[in-house]
């Protein structure tokens, strides 16, 4: 899996070789979306890929699952 992320980030990378100021100050902007299930040990190794990769400027982004508001359970 993190082999197969580490070949993704580059070939992004390699579509826009230019970095902006920003980019060059923070790194490239990456989102990790995870849920409750995400394990922490796994977030931890893709943020390290990421910031290997120079995707530095990291945003995390978490699914939650509807509520349903009148009976309190999953829609």
């Amino acid at each position: 899996l993190l082999a197969l992320l580490k070949e993704e980030l580059i070939y992004q990378s390699s579509k826009r070789a230019e970095l902006s100021d920003q980019e060059k100050l923070n790194g490239r902007a990456v989102t990790i979306i995870g849920d409750a299930n995400t394990k922490y040990d796994l977030l931890k190794q893709i943020m390290a890929m990421c910031a290997e990769t120079d995707f530095r400027n990291m945003s995390l982004a978490v699914e939650q699952v509807a509520q349903d508001k009148t009976a309190g359970g999953a829609i």
